[in-house]
């Protein structure tokens, strides 16, 4: 039997974890036919906080799917953020060597740069093979994001792990072309996967009697809803949305427009950051909403928007929510140059490019958001659902899993 290590440097309840893993672990627990044991290590964060009566509950449910569940504290912010970084990885590999004298792990699979920077460390001590799922140069977004400069010590010790993951990774899962060809530019291309950030479509899908009743309980029938999915801040705009949600509500004055917020970030930071902007009405703000029901929340939306700026870097990167959005049937607002995204909306007819967050072309995408919108609505729903099929379902990955995990 494979034992894999799971070692996220996420939140369990973070979409990332819930959709990004273990969607791929429950719908390859038949495939396995009991062939793989997991052992799942999470570092959690107060946005996606655990209270300690949940957690029994939680390992019974993961123990059905043959995962036994480890959770950390993870240490971050304020002075001395790379010693608490360093901290983490001594604390996550001593549990992890502890667990590897009981049963010797085959394969780690992390999830990102940072968790696959600390899993290269645990992948030579265990000498096991190495997992690299949604690769991105996380180190760039750090530097277009302003958040590190270019001769921090963080920036510079996760670059330089960047590079040796890009050469020493067993596999590596990357979501973009721009991604495969710059790995392929380092190492030959055996082990290098394009894997979007795929969603489950059986999971995300149109809903038309739960969207009934989702805008009936938030007060948002006969309203024109644009939805708000994910965090500010950090490598999303900040305050940047809430100008486009004031643009949004002022264009689509006559058809009684709403902002709808799903978000980990404080609800009264969000309600400020909308009254600042002038926004004071016609916005409802949610928080913590569960993974297991977000896929209502999207359906009672008309149109989703990404938060992602236009950076560089931004071309590496696969954001699920897109994903989410299409398979649900929801076109999105993309900017240019975010991940692949910008062409699909294009190339399929599923989405609106903002190039970028002057009124000028602001005013621009509305009036393509408004052409879109009239469009006839189950033909919409069904090309947005066709891109999902096409460019992000889960299933279009399987022969990939298979191969590793089996």
């Amino acid at each position: 039997m494979q034992h894999i290590l799971l070692f996220i440097y996420n939140s369990y309840r973070d979409p990332i974890v819930q959709g990004s893993v273990l969607s791929y672990i429950k719908r390859y627990k038949t495939a396995l036919n009991g062939r793989a044991k997991f052992t799942l290590i999470t570092f959690e964060q107060e946005a996606y906080s655990i209270v300690n009566e949940e957690i029994p509950a939680i390992k019974k449910e993961l123990a059905i799917l043959n995962i036994a569940w480890y959770p950390q504290k993870y240490h971050t912010g304020g002075l001395f953020l790379l010693f608490k970084k360093i901290y983490d990885l001594i604390h996550g590999y001593m549990l992890a060597r502890k667990i590897a004298t009981k049963k010797r792990i085959d394969l780690i699979y992390t999830v990102g740069s940072i968790s696959g920077a600390m899993g290269y460390y645990l992948s030579k001590i265990l000498k096991a093979r190495l997992l690299v799922h949604t690769f991105e140069p996380h180190s760039e977004f750090m530097l277009d994001f302003k958040i590190w400069h270019r001769y921090s010590p963080a920036y510079l010790l996760l670059h330089h792990m960047e590079n040796k993951l890009i050469r020493r990774a067993t596999y590596i899962m990357t979501g973009t072309d721009a991604m495969i060809k710059r790995i392929e530019n380092r190492r030959t291309n055996n082990g290098i996967f394009k894997v979007p950030s795929c969603v489950d479509l059986e999971k995300f899908k149109p809903l038309s009697e739960i969207r009934g009743e989702v805008r009936k309980t938030l007060a948002l029938n006969n309203k024109l809803v644009l939805l708000y999915l994910g965090k500010f801040g950090g490598i999303y705009f900040t305050k940047e949305p809430f100008v486009y949600f004031k643009y949004f509500l002022e264009y689509f004055e006559a058809k009684n427009p709403h902002i709808l917020i799903i978000s980990p970030n404080d609800p009264d930071w969000i309600i400020n950051s909308l009254a600042e902007t002038g926004i004071r009405k016609n916005f409802t703000v949610l928080n913590n909403i569960p993974f297991s029901n977000i896929q209502d929340y999207i359906n009672a939306a008309d149109i989703g928007y990404c938060g992602i700026p236009p950076l560089p870097s931004q071309k590496y990167r696969s954001p699920i929510k897109n994903g989410e959005y299409l398979a649900c049937g929801l076109p999105y607002i993309v900017y240019s140059g975010v991940s692949e995204d910008d062409k699909v909306a294009l190339a399929d007819r599923v989405g609106v490019v903002v190039k970028s967050n002057n009124d000028e072309m602001i005013i621009k995408s509305l009036k393509q958001v408004d052409k879109l919108l009239s469009e006839n609505k189950e033909e919409l729903i069904y090309r947005c659902r066709n891109a999902a099929k096409k460019y992000r379902a889960i299933s279009n990955v399987d022969d990939i899993y298979k191969m590793i995990l089996g």
